[in-house]
């Protein structure tokens, strides 16, 4: 059917994608989700060499000075599907998936099955929780610094524990997770219906976005955008 051996098929997916990783000049931004259902998600850029080398800093938040990199190994792996793994300590990404202190961490990923992939973008998912992320190409008219600056704007401007959702003229209070936070879980009245108790989101230069969409009192919900009077504004 395919013309070649399941072995050869996967051989060449691993070269296509070695080939892409390091082909992204001004780098990758990969949304980053340890476990979906308590933390929310955080802005990760990576820059991969051709060698095997990564290079991989965060949203200032959560480094521990601005500025911060960490440099490591990765590489791309047969397995059932095409793997990517992040293979030698990377304290940036690490800190993720690190047991430190109680056994679990936050429980995060550190080798991701790709899904699939087109010159812009790349589908994974993490091998142990299977959460799905996405790493989009940096364009090349826009630097990880510039980047960084607007989503640390959203960060300081729109803090997740003073957030309330507002649909029509019903006001919804929303409680934010501790720990590294970015879950938001709704306090409901019982006439009002909702697809999920609770939603991981992340920043985006503009605002914030939901990892998934969420369906409360039949609106569905996901995009949200910084207006001048400090709302964030459903797109959708």
């Amino acid at each position: 059917i395919f013309g070649k051996t399941p072995i050869t098929r996967l051989d060449d997916a691993l070269q296509q994608y070695s080939t892409l990783l390091s082909s992204a000049e001004n780098g990758w931004i990969l949304e980053y989700y340890p476990e979906a259902d308590k933390y929310g998600g955080f802005n990760l850029y990576l820059n991969f060499t051709e060698e095997g080398e990564v290079t991989i800093t965060d949203e200032t938040a959560i480094l521990r000075q601005a500025g911060e990199t960490a440099t490591s190994l990765y590489s791309l792996k047969a397995d059932m599907a095409p793997v990517l793994s992040f293979d030698t300590y990377n304290r940036i990404l690490h800190q993720f998936s690190d047991p430190a202190p109680d056994g679990l961490g936050y429980e995060g990923d550190y080798e991701f099955i790709i899904l699939g992939a087109d010159d812009d973008q790349i589908e994974l998912k993490g091998k142990k929780r299977n959460n799905k992320m996405t790493m989009t190409k940096l364009p090349s008219s826009l630097t990880w610094t510039e980047f960084c600056s607007d989503v640390d704007t959203m960060v300081k401007h729109h803090p997740g524990f003073n957030m309330e959702l507002q649909l029509g003229q019903t006001i919804i209070p929303l409680t934010e997770s501790g720990e590294v936070g970015r879950y938001l879980t709704f306090e409901l009245e019982e006439d009002i219906a909702a697809s999920a108790k609770g939603v991981a989101y992340t920043y985006t230069p503009t605002g914030i976005k939901f990892k998934e969409p969420i369906t409360i009192d039949g609106q569905t919900v996901q995009h949200f955008v910084a207006s001048q009077d400090g709302k964030l504004i459903c797109q959708d």
